[in-house]
């Protein structure tokens, strides 16, 4: 009888092992860190090739700061409802983006062979991640232009142009807003020889926060002919906490 009951035993015993080893409660398992990263780069549905347009799939962009590191082709990234789109080119994003997408740029330093254009949009937030410096290589070049959109906001970007030469200057403007409405640009460093900081011709309802606008050759602000280089009383902007250095430098020479 002893027998008997020690044989039952040790089969229960194993059925309770088999059972607790297959996790039939549903408890996630615990994995190796770094079996989980190579399982996430191996599961995307976006190669690090950064091909443009490719989808990354929920869990990615959770992880993005580790994907971004790993894939440094991709420069851009849209999220579109409840999926991710990757570019490796930041001009491309631009252009691919429908209303109510958000676009990540990528930390680093970007050089842009034309201007970064949003045209006739609405609810779009573009975000620079960490240290983001756009730089427009054309000194005739907007860094960015914004026409015909509502309800836009741009935040965390260094936006610039290329130094010219000693005996040319810079005629594009760093943020041009033209014939929109309720445009947002906040937490952004604003020079760079851009001939105005912001430009806005035609646009209605412009809020400037918390940004550093400086060295721009003719003014900080154009709103619609009212030249500012420092915050004045205005029916159109909202100023909040922005801080200007060594705008309109160039002026007394036009």
């Amino acid at each position: 009888m002893k027998y008997y009951l020690f044989r039952l035993s040790l089969f229960l015993s194993i059925v309770y092992s088999c059972s607790d080893g297959n996790n039939s409660t549903g408890t996630p398992s615990t994995t190796n860190k770094s079996d989980d990263r190579t399982a996430i780069l191996q599961d995307k549905q976006i190669s690090t090739k950064g091909q443009v347009g490719e989808a990354i799939s929920k869990s990615d962009f959770i992880r993005h700061n580790h994907f971004l590191q790993k894939a440094d082709s991709v420069l851009a990234l849209i999220h579109r409802e409840s999926e991710w789109l990757s570019f490796s080119n930041i001009n491309a994003a631009f252009t691919a983006c429908i209303n109510n997408d958000s676009i990540f740029i990528r930390s680093g330093e970007h050089r842009l062979k034309s201007s970064l254009e949003l045209w006739e949009k609405n609810n779009i937030v573009v975000t620079g991640e960490g240290h983001c410096k756009v730089i427009a290589e054309n000194t005739d070049d907007n860094v960015m232009w914004i026409i015909t959109c509502h309800n836009i906001t741009i935040r965390n970007l260094h936006a610039t142009h290329t130094k010219p030469s000693e005996d040319e200057r810079c005629y594009g403007n760093v943020f041009a807003l033209d014939m929109g409405r309720d445009i947002t640009i906040e937490n952004c460093d604003i020079n760079g020889c851009g001939a105005i900081g912001v430009y806005i011709f035609g646009t209605r309802h412009v809020v400037l926060k918390d940004n550093f606008i400086h060295d721009n050759t003719l003014w900080a602000i154009d709103d619609d002919g009212h030249r500012m280089n420092s915050e004045e009383e205005s029916d159109n902007i909202l100023f909040e906490g922005n801080r200007y250095a060594n705008n309109g430098y160039l002026n007394e020479n036009y």
